[in-house]
């Protein structure tokens, strides 16, 4: 697939072995490429497909920007995503802290929601596509974020989740089956249309959403 391609400069992957994953910072005028033998060891093979090729086509984000999440979120190999994050972040002089105050909703916000009469949901610990790890891996991801609700909420009237990417490529009948082994109630995919009875008795860890980048003030271009 094409490399991440900016008229400014862009953060892209490249220069890694699976010992160390360096990053490389690539500017237009100086048009360098790692070569594929050495970028491979770093991304799965075959490139962004079927149904990933349909990613974010409802955020309105330049085509460098939609191209890295499909890199980072697809292509990464999970062994190194959180170290190319973190590397990233420092780079390009990011604070985690500030970022989450930027974007993220503190605790004590979710107690409000929570008091107000709202269920807040899980979306697993740390955002992976679900259908790319192993069960174990599920596990984990599922359990803890069950976890980290239960602690600092306590016990809600039910337990709900919602799919991080939400597409149908991004979750497997393994992946519903270890929901309702952690007691969840429902889950939710991202397909824009209402909930019917028949989906509810059918299928509840697949319910359909709408998008929030189709409501109105619901645009979500920063998003991963």
């Amino acid at each position: 697939m094409p490399w991440l391609r900016q008229t400014s400069a862009v953060a892209v992957l490249a220069s890694c072995s699976r010992e160390r994953a360096d990053l490389l910072l690539v500017e237009p005028a100086r048009p360098h490429r790692p070569s594929p033998s050495r970028r491979r060891t770093l991304l799965k093979p075959g490139g962004v497909s079927g149904a990933q090729v349909t990613t974010y086509t409802r955020q309105e984000n330049s085509s460098a920007a939609t191209e890295f999440k499909r890199i980072v979120n697809y292509l990464l190999l999970n062994e190194f995503r959180e170290r190319v994050l973190d590397e990233l972040m420092a780079k390009f002089g990011m604070r985690e802290k500030e970022l989450f105050g930027r974007y993220y909703i503190p605790i004590n916000k979710l107690e409000l929601l929570k008091d107000g009469g709202m269920l807040i949901g899980a979306h697993d610990a740390t955002h992976r596509v679900l259908s790319t790890l192993s069960i174990s891996d599920q596990h984990s991801e599922i359990a803890r974020s069950f976890a980290f609700l239960d602690r600092v909420l306590s016990p809600q009237p039910a337990r709900t989740f919602c799919y991080p990417f939400a597409a149908p490529h991004a979750f497997t009948r393994d992946t519903e089956i270890l929901l309702e082994t952690a007691g969840a109630a429902v889950a939710f995919s991202v397909e824009p249309r209402d909930i019917t009875e028949h989906d509810i008795v059918s299928r509840p860890f697949s319910l359909p959403r709408f998008d929030c980048n189709q409501l109105p003030f619901g645009s979500a271009s920063g998003s991963v």
